[in-house]
Protein backbone atom coordinates (compact mmCIF):
# COMPACT_ATOMS: atom_id res chain seq x y z
CA UNK A 1 0.00 0.00 0.00
CA UNK A 2 0.89 3.45 -0.63
CA UNK A 3 2.56 4.64 2.55
CA UNK A 4 0.23 7.89 3.98
CA UNK A 5 2.19 11.30 4.58
CA UNK A 6 2.29 11.83 7.87
CA UNK A 7 1.77 14.82 9.64
CA UNK A 8 5.70 15.77 10.00
CA UNK A 9 5.74 15.86 5.90
CA UNK A 10 2.25 18.41 5.71
CA UNK A 11 4.91 20.88 4.41
CA UNK A 12 4.77 19.20 1.12
CA UNK A 13 0.47 19.42 1.01
CA UNK A 14 -1.20 22.13 -0.83
CA UNK A 15 -3.09 25.20 0.73
CA UNK A 16 -5.09 26.34 -1.37
CA UNK A 17 -7.50 29.32 -0.97
CA UNK A 18 -10.93 27.65 -1.61
CA UNK A 19 -10.25 26.24 1.76
CA UNK A 20 -7.93 27.73 3.58
CA UNK A 21 -9.10 31.33 2.88
CA UNK A 22 -5.68 32.97 1.41
CA UNK A 23 -6.07 35.58 -0.74
CA UNK A 24 -6.48 34.58 -4.71
CA UNK A 25 -3.50 37.45 -5.61
CA UNK A 26 -0.29 37.05 -5.74
CA UNK A 27 0.00 33.60 -7.62
CA UNK A 28 3.46 31.73 -7.32
CA UNK A 29 2.23 29.18 -9.56
CA UNK A 30 -1.06 27.94 -11.39
CA UNK A 31 -1.91 24.11 -12.05
CA UNK A 32 -4.76 23.48 -14.44
CA UNK A 33 -6.21 26.94 -13.43
CA UNK A 34 -5.86 26.59 -9.78
CA UNK A 35 -3.89 28.73 -8.05
CA UNK A 36 -0.83 28.16 -5.56
CA UNK A 37 -0.40 31.50 -3.95
CA UNK A 38 2.12 33.08 -2.23
CA UNK A 39 0.32 32.92 1.51
CA UNK A 40 -0.08 29.03 0.53
CA UNK A 41 3.91 28.62 -0.17
CA UNK A 42 4.68 30.85 3.16
CA UNK A 43 2.28 28.22 5.05
CA UNK A 44 4.58 25.33 3.75
CA UNK A 45 7.73 27.17 4.11
CA UNK A 46 6.53 27.95 7.97
CA UNK A 47 6.74 24.49 8.52
CA UNK A 48 9.51 23.21 7.08
CA UNK A 49 11.46 26.15 9.18
CA UNK A 50 9.34 24.86 12.39
CA UNK A 51 10.67 21.09 11.69
CA UNK A 52 14.57 22.65 11.44
CA UNK A 53 13.69 24.51 14.87
CA UNK A 54 13.60 28.00 13.17
CA UNK A 55 11.41 30.71 12.12
CA UNK A 56 10.18 31.52 8.80
CA UNK A 57 12.14 34.68 9.15
CA UNK A 58 15.06 32.95 9.97
CA UNK A 59 14.78 30.87 6.70
CA UNK A 60 14.22 33.53 4.28
CA UNK A 61 17.57 34.94 5.26
CA UNK A 62 19.36 31.40 5.00
CA UNK A 63 21.37 31.14 1.42
CA UNK A 64 19.69 27.84 1.02
CA UNK A 65 16.01 29.66 0.96
CA UNK A 66 15.76 30.24 -2.56
CA UNK A 67 17.07 26.19 -3.29
CA UNK A 68 14.26 25.14 -0.59
CA UNK A 69 11.28 27.80 -1.99
CA UNK A 70 11.24 26.26 -5.05
CA UNK A 71 11.66 22.43 -3.90
CA UNK A 72 8.68 23.33 -1.13
CA UNK A 73 6.58 24.90 -4.57
CA UNK A 74 7.31 22.23 -6.71
CA UNK A 75 6.01 19.18 -4.14
CA UNK A 76 3.25 21.82 -3.93
CA UNK A 77 2.74 21.94 -7.36
CA UNK A 78 2.63 17.95 -7.60
CA UNK A 79 0.42 17.44 -4.70
CA UNK A 80 -2.90 19.62 -6.26
CA UNK A 81 -1.54 17.69 -9.61
CA UNK A 82 -2.60 14.52 -7.69
CA UNK A 83 -5.57 15.94 -5.11
CA UNK A 84 -7.28 16.87 -9.13
CA UNK A 85 -6.99 13.54 -10.01
CA UNK A 86 -8.06 11.44 -6.67
CA UNK A 87 -10.66 13.59 -6.40
CA UNK A 88 -12.60 12.96 -9.14
CA UNK A 89 -13.05 9.37 -7.55
CA UNK A 90 -12.27 9.03 -4.41
CA UNK A 91 -13.96 10.67 -1.40
CA UNK A 92 -12.37 10.13 1.68
CA UNK A 93 -14.99 8.99 4.54
CA UNK A 94 -14.80 12.00 7.65
CA UNK A 95 -15.23 9.51 10.52
CA UNK A 96 -11.99 8.15 8.74
CA UNK A 97 -10.60 11.69 8.23
CA UNK A 98 -11.78 12.86 12.13
CA UNK A 99 -10.09 9.61 13.61
CA UNK A 100 -6.88 10.21 11.59
CA UNK A 101 -7.12 13.80 13.35
CA UNK A 102 -8.02 12.56 16.41
CA UNK A 103 -4.79 10.20 16.44
CA UNK A 104 -2.80 13.73 15.26
CA UNK A 105 -3.97 15.51 18.25
CA UNK A 106 -3.17 12.60 20.82
CA UNK A 107 0.90 12.94 19.74
CA UNK A 108 0.86 16.52 21.51
CA UNK A 109 -0.69 15.06 24.58
CA UNK A 110 -3.49 17.99 24.81
CA UNK A 111 -5.57 19.68 22.85
CA UNK A 112 -3.85 23.08 23.42
CA UNK A 113 -0.36 21.87 22.79
CA UNK A 114 -1.65 20.53 19.22
CA UNK A 115 -3.10 24.38 18.71
CA UNK A 116 0.68 26.21 19.55
CA UNK A 117 2.60 23.64 17.89
CA UNK A 118 0.10 23.82 14.98
CA UNK A 119 0.50 27.85 15.37
CA UNK A 120 4.49 27.71 15.48
CA UNK A 121 4.02 25.62 11.89
CA UNK A 122 1.83 28.08 10.55
CA UNK A 123 -1.40 25.94 10.43
CA UNK A 124 -4.51 25.32 11.94
CA UNK A 125 -6.96 22.56 12.90
CA UNK A 126 -8.88 22.91 10.02
CA UNK A 127 -6.09 23.23 7.71
CA UNK A 128 -4.75 19.73 9.17
CA UNK A 129 -7.72 18.18 9.13
CA UNK A 130 -8.21 18.92 5.30
CA UNK A 131 -4.65 18.02 4.41
CA UNK A 132 -5.51 14.66 5.91
CA UNK A 133 -9.05 14.59 3.65
CA UNK A 134 -6.63 15.63 0.44
CA UNK A 135 -3.82 12.99 1.46
CA UNK A 136 -6.86 10.16 2.32
CA UNK A 137 -7.95 11.01 -1.29
CA UNK A 138 -4.69 10.73 -2.96
CA UNK A 139 -3.52 7.18 -1.37
CA UNK A 140 -6.97 5.34 -2.46
CA UNK A 141 -6.28 6.77 -5.95
CA UNK A 142 -2.33 5.46 -6.12
CA UNK A 143 -4.10 2.51 -4.43
CA UNK A 144 -6.35 1.67 -6.97
CA UNK A 145 -4.28 3.04 -10.11
CA UNK A 146 -0.64 1.45 -9.09
CA UNK A 147 -1.46 -0.49 -6.04
CA UNK A 148 -4.20 -3.15 -6.47
CA UNK A 149 -2.85 -3.46 -10.52
CA UNK A 150 0.91 -4.68 -9.17
CA UNK A 151 0.94 -8.90 -9.25
CA UNK A 152 4.57 -10.45 -8.22
CA UNK A 153 4.60 -13.77 -9.85
CA UNK A 154 6.72 -16.28 -8.99
CA UNK A 155 9.05 -16.06 -12.23
CA UNK A 156 9.50 -12.28 -10.98
CA UNK A 157 10.18 -13.63 -7.38
CA UNK A 158 13.28 -16.04 -9.31
CA UNK A 159 14.39 -13.29 -11.05
CA UNK A 160 14.56 -11.44 -8.69
CA UNK A 161 16.88 -13.83 -6.49
CA UNK A 162 18.96 -14.49 -9.37
CA UNK A 163 19.83 -10.59 -10.40
CA UNK A 164 20.20 -9.78 -6.43
CA UNK A 165 23.13 -11.41 -5.34
CA UNK A 166 22.64 -9.40 -1.50
CA UNK A 167 19.44 -11.86 -1.29
CA UNK A 168 20.55 -15.13 -2.91
CA UNK A 169 23.62 -15.14 -0.83
CA UNK A 170 24.77 -14.59 2.55
CA UNK A 171 26.55 -11.38 3.20
CA UNK A 172 30.65 -11.89 2.64
CA UNK A 173 32.97 -10.01 4.57
CA UNK A 174 36.72 -10.13 3.91
CA UNK A 175 39.27 -8.92 6.72
CA UNK A 176 41.49 -6.03 4.92
CA UNK A 177 44.68 -4.20 5.40
CA UNK A 178 44.88 -0.70 3.63
CA UNK A 179 47.58 1.82 2.43
CA UNK A 180 46.62 4.97 1.50
CA UNK A 181 49.08 6.87 -0.68
CA UNK A 182 46.75 11.28 -1.29
CA UNK A 183 46.51 11.93 -4.90
CA UNK A 184 47.86 14.84 -4.70
CA UNK A 185 50.82 13.52 -2.70
CA UNK A 186 54.32 13.93 -4.58
CA UNK A 187 54.76 11.08 -7.07
CA UNK A 188 51.57 9.74 -5.39
CA UNK A 189 51.43 7.02 -8.20
CA UNK A 190 55.04 5.88 -8.48
CA UNK A 191 55.14 5.84 -4.53
CA UNK A 192 52.08 3.70 -4.48
CA UNK A 193 53.19 1.08 -6.92
CA UNK A 194 56.70 0.80 -5.06
CA UNK A 195 54.79 -0.17 -2.30
CA UNK A 196 52.80 -2.42 -3.52
CA UNK A 197 55.62 -4.22 -4.83
CA UNK A 198 56.96 -4.70 -2.14
CA UNK A 199 54.08 -6.00 -0.35
CA UNK A 200 53.55 -8.57 -3.29
CA UNK A 201 57.66 -9.22 -2.74
CA UNK A 202 57.43 -10.50 1.13
CA UNK A 203 57.52 -6.99 2.99
CA UNK A 204 55.51 -7.19 5.84
CA UNK A 205 52.44 -4.95 4.85
CA UNK A 206 51.36 -3.87 8.69
CA UNK A 207 54.73 -2.47 8.93
CA UNK A 208 54.29 -0.50 5.27
CA UNK A 209 51.03 0.47 6.16
CA UNK A 210 52.11 2.29 9.69
CA UNK A 211 55.15 3.65 7.42
CA UNK A 212 53.68 5.17 4.78
CA UNK A 213 50.02 4.86 5.39
CA UNK A 214 47.86 8.63 5.12
CA UNK A 215 44.96 6.85 6.62
CA UNK A 216 43.53 7.18 10.27
CA UNK A 217 43.96 3.59 10.64
CA UNK A 218 47.74 3.56 9.88
CA UNK A 219 48.92 3.04 13.31
CA UNK A 220 47.28 -0.36 13.47
CA UNK A 221 49.03 -1.51 10.14
CA UNK A 222 46.08 -0.37 8.27
CA UNK A 223 43.79 -3.03 9.54
CA UNK A 224 40.15 -2.75 8.97
CA UNK A 225 38.61 -5.38 10.52
CA UNK A 226 36.46 -7.53 8.60
CA UNK A 227 34.24 -5.26 6.17
CA UNK A 228 31.80 -5.77 3.91
CA UNK A 229 32.86 -4.04 0.39
CA UNK A 230 29.69 -2.62 -0.98
CA UNK A 231 30.47 0.30 1.89
CA UNK A 232 33.41 1.44 -0.53
CA UNK A 233 33.41 2.88 -3.53
CA UNK A 234 33.36 0.38 -6.94
CA UNK A 235 36.79 0.59 -7.82
CA UNK A 236 37.67 -0.27 -4.17
CA UNK A 237 34.95 -3.07 -4.54
CA UNK A 238 36.03 -4.63 -7.44
CA UNK A 239 39.70 -4.77 -6.25
CA UNK A 240 39.43 -6.32 -3.28
CA UNK A 241 36.76 -9.19 -4.91
CA UNK A 242 39.84 -9.84 -7.32
CA UNK A 243 42.44 -10.48 -4.94
CA UNK A 244 42.81 -14.34 -3.08
CA UNK A 245 43.17 -13.95 0.48
CA UNK A 246 46.92 -13.33 1.20
CA UNK A 247 47.31 -11.55 -1.71
CA UNK A 248 48.00 -8.03 -2.48
CA UNK A 249 45.34 -6.30 -4.59
CA UNK A 250 46.66 -3.75 -7.68
CA UNK A 251 46.63 -0.39 -6.50
CA UNK A 252 43.16 1.32 -6.90
CA UNK A 253 42.17 4.85 -7.53
CA UNK A 254 39.11 6.09 -5.27
CA UNK A 255 38.01 9.81 -4.00
CA UNK A 256 40.24 8.98 -0.81
CA UNK A 257 43.71 8.48 -3.22
CA UNK A 258 45.52 5.71 -4.29
CA UNK A 259 44.86 2.60 -2.32
CA UNK A 260 46.61 -0.53 -1.91
CA UNK A 261 44.75 -3.52 -0.16
CA UNK A 262 46.02 -6.66 1.36
CA UNK A 263 43.31 -9.47 1.48
CA UNK A 264 43.96 -11.71 5.07
CA UNK A 265 40.62 -13.74 4.87
CA UNK A 266 37.04 -14.14 3.87
CA UNK A 267 34.15 -15.30 5.21
CA UNK A 268 30.44 -15.74 4.37
CA UNK A 269 29.16 -15.54 0.66
CA UNK A 270 27.29 -18.88 0.99
CA UNK A 271 24.26 -19.68 -1.04
CA UNK A 272 20.82 -18.67 0.32
CA UNK A 273 18.33 -21.38 -0.34
CA UNK A 274 15.02 -19.57 -2.33
CA UNK A 275 12.63 -21.18 0.02
CA UNK A 276 14.38 -19.45 2.77
CA UNK A 277 14.07 -15.41 1.13
CA UNK A 278 10.65 -15.88 -0.93
CA UNK A 279 8.40 -13.93 0.70
CA UNK A 280 10.90 -11.45 1.94
CA UNK A 281 12.24 -11.25 -1.89
CA UNK A 282 8.23 -10.98 -2.58
CA UNK A 283 7.78 -8.00 -0.40
CA UNK A 284 10.94 -6.23 -1.48
CA UNK A 285 10.00 -7.18 -5.39
CA UNK A 286 6.50 -5.42 -4.36
CA UNK A 287 7.79 -2.17 -2.33
CA UNK A 288 10.28 -1.83 -5.75
CA UNK A 289 6.98 -1.91 -8.18
CA UNK A 290 5.27 0.58 -5.91
CA UNK A 291 7.81 2.93 -6.12
CA UNK A 292 8.67 2.99 -9.98
CA UNK A 293 4.49 3.06 -10.21
CA UNK A 294 3.91 6.03 -8.28
CA UNK A 295 6.85 7.68 -9.62
CA UNK A 296 5.28 6.77 -13.00
CA UNK A 297 2.06 8.00 -12.65
CA UNK A 298 2.90 11.37 -11.02
CA UNK A 299 4.95 11.73 -14.38
CA UNK A 300 2.42 10.90 -16.33
CA UNK A 301 -0.23 12.90 -14.47
CA UNK A 302 2.22 15.95 -14.38
CA UNK A 303 3.36 16.14 -18.52
CA UNK A 304 -0.52 16.05 -19.03
CA UNK A 305 -1.20 19.10 -16.57
CA UNK A 306 -0.93 22.58 -17.76
CA UNK A 307 1.67 23.93 -14.79
CA UNK A 308 2.70 27.63 -14.95
CA UNK A 309 5.33 28.54 -12.27
CA UNK A 310 4.97 32.27 -11.66
CA UNK A 311 7.72 32.07 -8.50
CA UNK A 312 10.43 34.92 -9.56
CA UNK A 313 13.92 34.60 -7.57
CA UNK A 314 13.78 35.08 -4.16
CA UNK A 315 15.16 38.59 -2.92
CA UNK A 316 18.43 38.91 -1.45
CA UNK A 317 18.36 39.11 2.77
CA UNK A 318 19.09 42.70 2.43
CA UNK A 319 16.16 43.73 0.16
CA UNK A 320 13.71 41.28 2.47
CA UNK A 321 15.01 43.48 5.60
Amino acid sequence: MLTRIGLLMLATLAFHSAWAGSPPADPVARVNGTAITRADLDRSLAFVAARNHATLAALQHSGEFPRIEHVVLNSLVEQEILWQAARVKHTPDPAAVDRELDQVRSRYGSKQAFTEAMARAGQTEASVKEQIRRQSAIAAYMSAEVTKKIHITDADIERYYHDHPEMSHRLRLYRLREILIPAKAKHANAEAHKLQAEARGGADFAALARKHSADGNAALGGDLGYVAVNLFPEPFQKAVRATAPGKVSDVVETRFGLQIVEVEARRGGEPVALSRVHDRIRTQAFQTANRAGVKARIKALTKKAKVDILLKDAPSPSAQR
